[in-house]
């Protein structure tokens, strides 16, 4: 008969412990990996942690080349879905001057229109779904309510 090995069990319950964060991990509702663990994984939870406000930088960029006026940057957004990757939002009241500026039309809901353009591309590219690759799967931002998306 085997016996149970009292020490493996204890060397594996450490490697859990040290391994898992348990208190993000109820939170994302998901497991979550403590920090240092992974570097690479470290730097794309540093990377998604800075996203709505890097988003937010680009859409004003995007703003101001645009011309609009200064009141209105809030009204346009970045924002990330799964299956279309970084999109710009903005009101339908100026859709018009995105589609003449060459924005590609993706949809339209009843709050906003979606472009995607070459800025949303090189996104796509350089960050993709920073949060999938973490191991979530909520698109980006995840506060629509605070993003405008």
């Amino acid at each position: 008969m085997d016996t149970f090995n009292i020490n493996s069990l204890q060397a594996v319950r450490q490697l859990i412990h040290d391994t898992v964060d348990f208190e993000e991990s109820a939170i994302v509702n998901r497991v979550a990996v403590r920090r240092y663990v992974d570097e690479q994984l470290d730097d794309l939870k540093h990377r998604l942690a800075g996203m709505p406000e890097f988003l937010m930088m680009v859409a004003m960029e995007i703003s101001a080349d645009m011309g609009l006026p200064k009141n209105m940057w809030g009204d346009v957004n970045v924002c990330w879905y799964p299956t279309f990757g970084h999109l710009l939002s903005v009101p339908f009241e100026i859709a018009g001057a995105f589609t003449n500026a060459g924005y590609a039309y993706e949809f339209g809901t009843d709050k906003a229109t979606y472009f995607k353009s070459p800025e949303m591309d090189a996104l796509d590219t350089d960050y993709g779904d920073i949060e999938g690759n973490i191991g979530g799967n909520k698109p980006l931002p995840t506060s629509p309510e605070v993003s405008g998306c």
